[in-house]
């Protein structure tokens, strides 16, 4: 009676971790084609991320985080970026995915710790000056603005910073 409520105790807690599992590297995927509403489908139903190691826990929280940026839910956004800065207080897209949630919030001073901090660990990451100079910009500071995009620019060697500004 016990090894049957023992077996089906195990079966339930395997098969939770590879749905768990399952559902994460399926997001991962479907954050690389860069759709956001899917990867907060899939990793919404369970935020804990209790099965997933340090490393995998810290990337599903930015993908969440991220994602939600992207589809504009600020609050949220912020709640899984912090979660994942909590995890790694220098995992350089956290940084800079949050510096650009607390400048779409107006918090100017936080976006700006998150641009610098991201700053001190990649110094050739064409993105930070990029959030640098819209800061700055927001803040009607606009020579600083112009050196910092001047320098994303500059650091742009693969030219990715166009796609953001054509699509």
């Amino acid at each position: 009676m016990y090894n049957k409520i023992f077996i089906s105790f195990l079966i339930f807690v395997c098969t939770q971790t590879l749905f768990s599992q399952s559902d994460y590297e399926l997001a991962k995927k479907v954050f690389q084609r860069y759709q956001y509403n899917e990867v907060i489908s899939l990793l919404s139903k369970n935020t804990k991320f209790e099965n997933l190691s340090k490393k995998d826990r810290l990337e599903a929280n930015y993908m969440l985080g991220e994602s939600y940026r992207v589809e504009e839910n600020y609050k949220l956004a912020e709640k899984y970026l912090l979660v994942a800065k909590d995890i790694d207080d220098e995992h350089i897209k956290t940084l800079i995915s949050l510096g650009s949630v607390y400048t779409k919030q107006n918090q100017w001073k936080k976006g700006l710790k998150e641009f610098i901090d991201a700053e001190k660990e990649d110094k050739k990451n064409p993105f930070i000056p990029l959030g640098l100079a819209n800061v700055y910009l927001e803040v009607d500071s606009v020579d600083k603005a112009t050196l910092y995009f001047t320098k994303a620019r500059e650091l742009d060697i693969e030219g990715k910073l166009s796609e953001i500004f054509i699509g």
